[in-house]
């Protein structure tokens, strides 16, 4: 049975505001903080929560989730509704814990105008709840608001979705919660994605890969940004266990082709689906967005090249990616 087990409607304006979030990897039983800053602007735009009992967290694609994690039709609706499309948000925040623990959610520093939390396949879904109300000191003359010191626990195992709504502010991430075990996945369904039609420059040359536009963001063939970038001073190996269904990279060691490598691409749309591999640089795990298309992996090249420390830039005016080894890695 799904169902909405707890649903606080308050404040109805909407204010245009800037949102990133902040989350550190914690052990069980540890509390991890969940933030959104408003870009510097002011305390009236800042939102945060604390969770406790974590055991993981990661950050993952819309439609990633949603495959992942079989979401009833109600969540998938409230997802659409407060996001405004299934392709507003990049990715989602995910949480795990273990299932002999409950989670708490302790709104510390949030002004919200709407707490809504949507339980799939919980038999007997309950929550212990503290709803402080009161005035938004921002803005004395509104109707009451839920205030800092509110707080939420859940007690059944499960996948539950965790809407917080600030007083200020574009409509946040949605929260993922997982109890214990996760639902079984189901198969991805594959979509449809087409060839980027930008110019490639690799260290001043040009170099022709076949590359696909994902959701406004250029994704590359592993292997051939290997095979193009072998002999420079950020050269990297790529290895492959496929008992394990693994990824190895590592930096300064040269590439070995194993054939296909910067094959020209037909020019026409093709069918993607998540990339299930798991990625490691250097020993160490990366979590990366990623596809697989027509058997091979295709990664976001900003997330690569941020990982490698080698410069990227983008002209729009010519619609022209540089790839440069010489150069460190900077945000765009």
């Amino acid at each position: 049975m799904k169902k909405k087990i707890f649903s606080a409607i308050l404040v109805t304006a909407l204010f245009i505001g800037l949102i990133s979030t902040g989350t550190t990897a914690s052990a069980v039983g540890e509390t991890v903080r969940y933030e959104f800053d408003g870009g510097g602007m002011g305390p009236e735009y800042i939102y945060s929560m604390n969770l406790t009992n974590i055991e993981n967290h990661d950050m993952v694609s819309y439609r990633e989730t949603v495959s992942r994690y079989s979401l009833s039709d109600e969540q998938l609706s409230e997802l659409v509704f407060y996001t405004g499309s299934e392709d507003y948000w990049d990715s989602m925040q995910v949480y795990y814990f273990e299932s002999s623990t409950s989670v708490t959610m302790d709104f510390t520093n949030a002004f919200m105008r709407q707490l809504q939390i949507v339980a799939d396949d919980v038999q007997n879904a309950t929550i212990d709840s503290h709803i402080v109300m009161g005035q938004y000191p921002y803005w004395p003359d509104t109707t009451e608001v839920i205030l800092p010191g509110t707080y939420v626990t859940l007690h059944e195992p499960g996948v539950y979705v965790v809407i917080p709504m600030p007083v200020i502010g574009i409509q946040p991430r949605p929260i993922f919660v997982i109890i214990g075990t996760p639902v079984t996945p189901v198969t991805p369904l594959p979509f449809t994605v087409s060839p980027t039609s930008s110019t490639v420059y690799v260290n001043g040359e040009a170099v022709s890969f076949d590359a696909y536009n994902i959701n406004d963001y250029n994704y590359f063939k592993l292997r051939d940004l290997a095979y193009a970038l072998n002999g420079s001073s950020k050269q990297f190996s790529v290895g492959w266990d496929d008992a394990t269904n693994t990824i190895t990279l590592t930096s300064g060691v040269a590439y070995s082709a194993v054939g296909g490598e910067m094959a020209e691409g037909d020019g026409t749309d093709k069918q993607a689906n998540p990339t299930t591999s798991t990625l490691y640089l250097d020993g160490q795990e990366l979590s990366l967005t990623a596809y697989n298309i027509n058997d091979n992996n295709f990664f976001r090249l900003r997330d690569l090249m941020s990982a490698l420390d080698i410069g990227v830039t983008w002209d729009e005016a010519t619609s022209t990616i540089g790839i440069d080894t010489s150069l460190p890695y900077v945000e765009d």
